[in-house]
């Protein structure tokens, strides 16, 4: 008899404690709404998506590494290229004995 008393007061006490959550999450909401400020229409002028955004900017990332990539490919064959040459410059001006 006495869970019988028990359990519709636990079912209330939940609801009661979901409808307060509930309160708190819309008051967050409407708090978060207030100080949300609209992006401004220069930019929608500039930039109508950020996805135009990465469209512009992923190529020139990609060709900033890719310079980048060859530059050091380039300085490390040409510095290989140096010592060999000088140590071919080394070897032919030893005189034979």
């Amino acid at each position: 008899m006495v869970e019988q008393r028990r359990q519709p007061l636990l079912e209330q006490e939940r609801d009661e404690a979901l409808a307060l959550l509930d309160e708190i999450t819309s008051g967050w909401l409407r708090a978060f709404q207030l100080e949300y400020d609209p992006p401004s229409l220069a930019d929608d002028a500039l930039f109508v998506s950020e996805v135009r955004v990465a469209l512009y900017l992923l190529p020139a990332l990609f060709a900033g590494l890719g310079i980048n990539v060859i530059s050091h490919v380039l300085t490390t064959h040409l510095v290989a290229a140096e010592k060999r040459f000088a140590e071919q410059q080394k070897d032919e001006a030893k005189p034979e004995v």
